[in-house]
């Protein structure tokens, strides 16, 4: 019955936007932060000068991995003024576009160059899970063009087969599992999706299916196929852990801080979306929430009507692209028609139900326009201080506040 339901509201969604199709292809371009190539001449220089940092070859190697998929002219998003810093709006995992061909010299050499800083970033820092993740997806990447690159990771590189790649790729793989699985299970943190660009927030559920992926189709050995079972089984096990949920909220009339809008209660809500009501941590009186509400029902029963991490159950990064999938002319805000469908709800008496009176139309509240990017971050929550407009020209900020679940 819930997946029926998750079904139902994934085919209503999908019609609603379809006649938004065309433009929403746009949004998913990184925002242009900071140009590929100035980061990377930074970034250079600072690890000259830094030779024992292994954090700064880990970004070099990343932006080199950037380079190579998108080309040295992209822009990307960097912190400003903090180029050793990636925003999670950033994917770590960079692809080349489907139908590229075959990438250049150019190309090559930024494959090659990624491959090898990850390599001195996990020598000087052998426990960092993340750095090996990034180390097999970079060799992943170069298993498709084996027989053009020599081989960087050789002490004298030459030309090897696919199979040595896959390997070589594995054996990272299995690093960045070894090192992340029993800490993700022990600390039990809530994931957020996302997360240091990863899609799960999981370093070892990423790493765990890459090494799946690589042994799918093979002819197994006993060994191997043990290990399968246990990634398999240690897969399932991550997948029960404790998720954060991030809904959009901002403050009723004054410019309130985030601490003035988290309460210290909890609520009984569906806030992920599956339809199972659970305790999360909620907001203050002082807070509101954007909210779906195509129909005008005056309800809101679950975290898919919440611009956030699950609305309309498509589990996006955070609820500024949510909103940005509403952004038909590509400008970075929601005004106009584009509005529409969009309202307020104020849990005046903070209980996670929506009571009659406290789902309003954006006018109430004097609302004509809504920022679909974030523009820093409070800890782990990205916000906005100019995230929304009101009609007489002031500005109330937004915050993509992370939720979590409250154990009884």
């Amino acid at each position: 019955m819930r997946l029926a339901c998750m079904v139902a509201w994934v085919t209503v969604w999908a019609t609603c936007i379809a006649f938004r199709h065309q433009v929403a292809l746009a949004l998913w371009a990184l925002p242009p932060m900071a140009p590929l190539d100035r980061l990377l001449a930074n970034v250079q220089r600072y690890v000259q000068q830094s030779p024992k940092d292994a954090h700064g070859h880990y970004v070099l190697a990343r932006l080199h991995s950037l380079a190579f998929a998108k080309g040295e002219k992209a822009y990307v998003a960097a912190r400003p003024n903090k180029p050793l810093k990636f925003r999670d709006t950033e994917p770590f995992f960079a692809e080349r576009p489907k139908g590229a061909g075959v990438p250049n010299q150019i190309a090559l050499d930024h494959l090659a160059k990624s491959i090898r800083h990850y390599r001195i970033a996990v020598q000087l820092k052998p426990k960092e899970a993340l750095y090996w993740l990034g180390l097999g997806w970079v060799l992943e990447q170069g298993m498709k063009f084996a027989n053009k690159l020599p081989a960087p990771f050789l002490e004298k590189p030459e030309i090897v087969s696919a199979e040595e790649w896959r390997k070589q790729a594995l054996n990272a793989y299995r690093q960045a599992f070894r090192l992340s699985f029993e800490k993700e299970i022990s600390e039990r943190k809530p994931r957020l999706y996302g997360e240091m660009g990863l899609p799960s927030g999981s370093i070892a559920q990423e790493a765990g299916e890459a090494i799946l992926r690589l042994q799918r189709g093979r002819k197994l050995s006993l060994l191997e196929r043990w290990e399968v079972n246990r990634v398999e089984g240690a897969l399932e096990e991550l997948k029960k852990l404790p998720r954060a949920i991030t809904p959009i909220i901002f403050p009723v009339g004054n410019t309130l801080s985030l601490s003035d809008l988290v309460s210290s209660r909890s609520v009984i809500f569906d806030l992920n979306g599956d339809g199972i009501k659970e305790r999360w941590q909620w907001v203050t009186p002082k807070a509101c929430f954007l909210v779906w509400d195509g129909e005008q029902t005056g309800q809101v029963t679950s975290g898919l009507q919440l611009f956030g991490s699950v609305t309309w159950w498509m589990f996006w990064r955070n609820g500024y692209e949510a909103l940005a999938a509403l952004d038909d002319d590509g400008n970075g805000w929601l005004e106009g028609k584009e509005l529409d469908g969009i309202f307020v709800w104020h849990d005046r008496n903070s209980n996670g139900v929506s009571e009659r009176g406290e789902v309003l139309p954006l006018s109430h509240f004097g609302i004509v326009r809504i920022s679909v990017k974030a523009t820093n971050r409070i800890g782990e929550t990205l916000f906005n201080p100019k995230g929304i407009q009101l009609l007489d020209g002031t500005f109330l900020p937004t915050y993509d506040w992370v939720s979590k679940p409250v154990n009884p």
